[in-house]
Order: C-alpha cells, then sequence, then structure tokens
C-alpha cells in the first residue's frame, strides 16, 4: 500500500483598497506574494478610491454626461497602466 505525500496547503493572500492604493503599494503586494514559500492563491480588489470613482462613472452615463464619462475612464486606465508598468520587468 502505498502513502500519499499530502501537499502543502497554499498561502493565501488578499489585497485591496488602502493597500492598493498606488504603485508603491502594488509593488509592496507583490513582493509579498513573491516571497511566498509554496504556492500561493491571491485575490485582488479595486484599489482604492475606484470603487467610488466607479459610482460615479455610472451616475454621469445614467445621465449622458459623456464628457465627464470619458474622463473618469482615462484617468482609472492611466492609473492603472501606470501601476503595471512601474512593477512589470522589462522584456517580462
Amino acid at each position: 500500500m502505498s502513502r500519499r505525500v499530502a501537499a502543502r496547503p497554499p498561502s493565501i493572500h488578499k489585497f485591496g483598497g488602502a493597500s492598493l492604493r498606488d504603485a508603491r503599494a502594488l509593488g509592496a503586494a507583490l513582493a509579498i506574494v513573491q516571497k511566498a514559500e509554496r504556492p500561493a492563491v491571491v485575490v485582488v480588489s479595486a484599489f482604492a478610491g475606484v470603487t467610488d470613482a466607479l459610482l460615479d462613472l455610472a451616475g454621469d452615463l445614467a445621465r449622458g454626461n459623456d464628457a465627464a464619462v470619458r474622463k473618469t475612464a482615462a484617468e482609472l486606465r492611466g492609473r492603472y497602466e501606470a501601476a503595471a508598468r512601474s512593477v512589470a520587468r522589462p522584456g517580462g
């Protein structure tokens, strides 16, 4: 009868809100996950303030304020792109 060796359970990390407030915080969260000594499960929420911005965007959309919708969408896209660029490895 063979015995199976139990796999180590994964570490679980949840980041959101203030822990993802900007590129520096995103880098810190990434460093935590990279230091994990076993498989990791990572759950992320929106950056700080993004949920409120999306709610405002929905209101502007409902009111037909297309300029405000485009402005908010561009700001959010820029924020996420800048954060991703700051932690991305060159050539990776």
